[in-house]
């Protein structure tokens, strides 16, 4: 059985997805903003590399997300227990 902290450090882990997608987007953007500047095929270059690495965390984070071992840490496991707690057992 999933246990909310599970659950909560899954929602984390879309949530993070979805921001280093849009990162990944923004860097392809400014390539291509300078993809026909004469003077800056070392900086196009630059940014597509970086494009490739955050692509490829993008993937192994996404990998890592369908892993049942998956939790929150301590501090954090404590904080959304105390918050459950406060909230009369509701998130």
């Amino acid at each position: 059985m999933i246990k909310p902290t599970q659950i909560e450090a899954k929602r984390r882990i879309r949530q993070a997805l979805e921001r280093i997608e849009g990162a990944q987007y923004m860097i392809a953007d400014a390539a291509s903003d300078i993809s026909r500047v004469v003077g800056v095929i070392e900086n196009w270059e630059e940014l597509h590399a970086l494009y490739d690495t955050i692509k490829a965390t993008w993937h192994r984070l996404n990998m890592r997300a369908t892993d049942s071992e998956i939790d929150l840490d301590s501090d954090e496991k404590r904080k959304l227990e105390f918050q459950t707690l406060s909230n009369g057992g509701r998130k």
